[in-house]
């Protein structure tokens, strides 16, 4: 049966991969005949953008035009943009989170939270006001377990655990064999811009380090290297590009891949042997391929998620010393790790379909 369905917070031209890859999983996984419409920071529902003012002022106000607008949706999906939903980023983010799912509550059409990171809330006033926001979803789904267990504490009702929707994300096309796009590559590298400039997750000199030493041990060993941009936003300090090229500036051996869709960039990742990433969907992007990753976590997020796969890929940045050094030995080529790779591919494909079962069923 045909269904009007809006998603909020993911959209498919993101400058970042990892919210487009939201919105894929969920294109290619639910039933085709669903009408879906993504809103999120750059799409504008009909009403106008979503921006705290209208937002907060649809959740007060019942005859608000953009609460009469999710009314006339048969389902709301809440993507959060996978780990949005906490007070760690700044209050008009939080806001808007929260003011959102008030809103599509409260409207009356059927809200389902899509499986995301759930938290932290850092202080009494953010954990009720998540607990208020949420208590009009008939689903809340938490990607990870860690998430499980804080909106529990939190008292958030419904709650049910997946894992990310990177795993309903259908497999790519074949690339055509030509320009980088189509070179295999022994290890893709994804560094991140968020992490090369000063930050608030971990010691960026300490970051830059282990980067060109990775760069470095790959020449020495004649991998074929490539420069997986995962992010692009010029101007901007989060942006993967400039230090991508900065770097292939320094080592001419390097290609930088930018790709301009996310079918390209898993098709390149899919040849590879090894991707070693910042960005979280990266390494997701990989695993959901069956492709062997390194995931350089800067935050609470990584872990968890990878350990419910079973996949033990993961560095935590922040125990890191000045003098840690990544060994590429143990990685390139290790049939461990390619079938643990497999194999956490495999239980998040099962994860994610008990999700979409449950989203028809609701």
């Amino acid at each position: 049966m045909q269904k009007r369905v809006l998603v909020m917070w993911a959209e498919e031209a993101s400058p970042n991969f990892g919210v487009r890859v939201l919105a894929r999983g969920l294109i290619d996984g639910l039933p085709r005949d669903w009408e879906l419409r993504f809103a999120s920071h750059r799409s504008p529902l009909e009403s106008g953008a979503l921006s705290l003012k209208r937002l907060l002022l649809a959740a007060l106000i019942p005859w608000h035009p953009t609460r009469r607008e999710l009314a006339s949706y048969d389902l709301i999906l809440d993507v959060g943009e996978g780990d949005s939903f906490a007070s760690i980023y700044g209050l008009k983010r939080f806001g808007k989170m929260i003011a959102s799912k008030m809103a599509a509550g409260l409207s009356r059409s059927t809200l389902v939270l899509c499986p995301q990171t759930l938290g932290p809330w850092d202080a009494g006033i953010a954990t009720w006001a998540a607990r208020l926001a949420t208590r009009r979803a008939v689903q809340v789904w938490a990607r990870d377990s860690q998430s499980t267990a804080r909106a529990r504490k939190a008292g958030i009702q419904g709650l049910q655990q997946a894992t990310d929707l990177v795993f309903a994300v259908n497999e790519p096309p074949p690339l055509e064999d030509e320009g980088k796009s189509g070179t295999t590559y022994d290890l893709l590298l994804n560094v991140s811009g968020l992490l090369w400039n000063p930050n608030s997750h971990v010691d960026h000199l300490i970051y830059r380090s282990i980067i060109r030493d990775v760069i470095t041990d790959a020449s020495e060993r004649g991998l074929v290297t490539g420069l997986l941009v995962h992010v692009s936003a010029k101007g901007s300090a989060d942006d993967d590009r400039a230090i991508a090229s900065l770097l292939a500036d320094e080592i001419h051996a390097l290609d930088v891949i930018a790709p301009d869709h996310l079918d390209e960039l898993r098709g390149v990742v899919s040849r590879a042997g090894l991707l070693v990433g910042s960005r979280m969907h990266a390494c997701l992007n990989a695993i959901s391929l069956g492709v062997p990753a390194i995931a350089l976590a800067y935050s609470d997020k990584f872990r968890p998620l990878f350990e419910d796969l079973g996949y033990d890929g993961v560095i935590d940045l922040r125990a890191v010393e000045s003098h840690f050094r990544l060994d590429l030995d143990g990685a390139i080529g290790s049939e461990a790790l390619r079938s643990s790779a497999q194999a956490a591919r495999d239980e998040g494909r099962r994860r994610v379909d008990r999700f979409l079962t449950k989203v028809g069923e609701a």
